[in-house]
């Protein structure tokens, strides 16, 4: 069982990884001290994390998306940047 010290709590700044102080982690440090150690226990092996967002953007236009909700679902101002984050399947 994971300790209650380890357990996600609410916290002021409404963030996801914050330090003890309820402050932001650099995205760095999230990186190296929260992403990647689940990474590994998941085995999924290393590569950049921004490749989720091509993929996700990708897996939503193949299962026939509208671009606007992709675009959307992505947060760019211009769909020829969501454009950009679609591959071939």
């Amino acid at each position: 069982m994971v300790g209650s010290s380890k357990r996600w709590r609410p916290n002021d700044s409404d963030l996801l990884f914050t330090n003890k102080k309820s402050k932001a982690f650099g995205a760095d440090y999230a990186r190296r001290k929260v992403l990647h150690p689940i990474r590994e226990k998941l085995g999924i092996p290393r590569g950049a994390f921004h490749a989720f967002r091509h993929g996700h953007a990708t897996i939503m236009f193949s299962e026939g998306a509208n671009p606007k909700v992709v675009q959307d679902s992505m947060g760019h101002a211009n769909i020829k940047t969501t454009m950009r984050y679609t591959h071939a399947i």
